[in-house]
């Protein structure tokens, strides 16, 4: 009988590791406390002083700074979890937010033969929860056959059975997240487009840019311009053209503060899908409407979802738009914790990045996170020795007419 589940964990292992091995490492946060250094930091840890400063891009690991924030790797394979003793199925599906049912299906096992040390596997699909708002009407079955999951996913991920939802009611709701897509960040666009199509910049220098998606809106973008003004840091909005003539003042405010405003289409629908009519639409009228305000006529666009082709890039390219889309996605609008943003950001800046950021959400989307990261995530990267600048200085171009 253990041999044959022996063979089953090492099967399993093996379709583990292929399906993830692009699969992000499993990290955590320090902040970094007056008089600690790198040595202590690792010590603590159980890891090298290296591990920690290759993974941060330190450029002098002597030097770290009160307050400073280090993203720690996981000393474990990401996907999995060390067995501690005392143990069991239930106590480690409370911790790590994993159905007992799942850990036991992935990794053919009971209580009976949990022993401390022991790897379990952990599925990719559970690492990144999405947070969903229940409506009047939703139900448990409806939700799994939404997201293509089981109803048990749900009822044991949450704790609660079908009877209990209410509409407000937060349900995380696990799912799998996908990598970036090639034939939305691909180098192809990059080579194939070069004047038109965006994902870095080009000065070879510790210089970066932070970008905002989706704004604006009367709670986040205020918010966040207050902290960016306290900074210093010049950041890019790509505004959505319908909310814009609802909130003239904050978008006046974007420009007197000296950052810069673009599109991000007018209702937030995939270009990519739309005819030559539906698209000069989607554009005219969001340029038309930010220039009305601010007499600025824009010459950028992100595009929603970061979805390109290569024939929405000749139009673009036609009327002389660039297309910019972002080298680090801080997944800010799915993760809406503070930590996590940080993990998802500072492993992977290095010079030229742009950074997606959003200041603005749908009907009840909580963004504090974001709001919340941003001066830790700011002094990390200037203690670094990066500098923020907009997006014309990065890319060399020019943002408008």
């Amino acid at each position: 009988m253990r041999k044959t589940i022996g063979i089953s964990i090492i099967l399993f292992f093996i379709i583990f590791t292929t399906v993830t091995s692009t699969y992000t490492q499993a990290l955590s946060v320090h902040r970094v406390k007056s008089g600690e250094d790198l040595y202590q930091i690792a010590h603590y840890y159980g890891i090298t002083e290296n591990e920690i400063a290759s993974l941060n891009k330190l450029k002098n690991p002597d030097t770290i700074f009160n307050g400073q924030v280090l993203i720690i790797p996981n000393i474990y394979q990401a996907g999995t979890y060390r067995v501690k003793s005392g143990d069991t199925l239930f106590k480690i599906s409370q911790k790590i937010h994993i159905p007992v049912n799942i850990l036991s299906r992935t990794n053919h096992i009971n209580n009976e033969i949990l022993y401390p040390h022991q790897l379990l596997y952990i599925p990719v699909r559970y690492r990144y929860p999405l947070y969903y708002q229940v409506k009047a009407g939703d139900t448990i079955y409806k939700l799994a056959r939404e997201y293509g999951i089981e109803t048990t996913e749900i009822t044991v991920f949450n704790q609660i059975n079908s009877t209990e939802l209410h509409p407000g009611q937060t349900l995380k709701i696990p799912v799998i997240i996908p990598g970036d897509s090639p034939g939305y960040n691909g180098p192809y666009y990059t080579r194939d487009f070069p004047d038109t199509f965006y994902r870095y910049g080009n000065t070879n220098q510790y210089k970066i840019a932070i970008t905002f998606d989706d704004g604006p809106d009367g709670t986040y973008t205020p918010w966040i311009l207050d902290i960016l003004k306290k900074y210093n840091v010049p950041a890019t909005f790509f505004l959505m053209g319908k909310r814009i003539n609802n909130y003239p003042g904050v978008v006046k405010r974007i420009i007197a503060e000296g950052h810069i405003v673009a599109s991000h289409s007018w209702s937030h629908v995939d270009l990519t899908k739309l005819s030559p009519a539906e698209l000069s639409l989607e554009i005219d009228k969001t340029e038309k409407t930010l220039e009305g305000i601010t007499g600025l006529k824009t010459k950028l666009v992100r595009p929603p979802y970061g979805a390109v082709s290569s024939t929405l890039l000749e139009r673009m390219k036609g009327i002389d738009y660039k297309v910019i889309n972002w080298t680090v996605d801080s997944r800010d609008w799915l993760d809406r914790d503070v930590d996590q943003i940080l993990i998802n950001t500072l492993p992977n800046i290095d010079k030229d990045t742009i950074i997606l950021f959003h200041s603005a959400g749908g009907e009840n989307h909580d963004l504090s996170a974001t709001a919340e990261v941003l001066p830790e995530f700011i002094q990390t990267l200037q203690m670094l020795g990066y500098q923020f600048v907009n997006l014309d200085e990065l890319l060399g171009i020019n943002v408008y007419e």
